[in-house]
């Protein structure tokens, strides 16, 4: 068939915004698959290092999804801590694991 080529901007400028108005109920039910699929690399992790949950001092979440409660939730309660660490800087924080894997 023909199809048009079209540069990124062009795509962007092409789309038509919908509102769509959900509640943070059918929101979360929603996402609820990908939501539990983030636990999947705490599980390995912990598995790879034959870690148990009670051998976890602090759990410091920095950026992206971190910062949703939803996500926050899931971890405090997959690592059963009483809570979060989330007043890093992101900035230090790459700093401080550049260095730990220099020194």
């Amino acid at each position: 068939g023909n199809f048009e080529t079209l540069t990124i901007a062009e795509f962007c400028d092409a789309l038509v915004e919908v509102p769509l108005r959900i509640t943070s109920d059918e929101y979360d039910t929603a996402a609820k698959e990908l939501f539990d699929r983030s636990m999947i690399p705490i599980q390995q992790i912990l598995k790879d290092l034959s870690l148990g949950k009670g051998e976890i001092d602090e759990v410091v979440m920095v950026g992206g999804t971190t910062r949703m409660p939803q996500i926050r939730k899931l971890v405090q309660e997959e690592l059963e801590v009483e809570s979060l660490n989330t007043h890093i800087d992101p900035d230090l924080t790459v700093a401080y694991g550049a260095a730990s894997v220099i020194d």
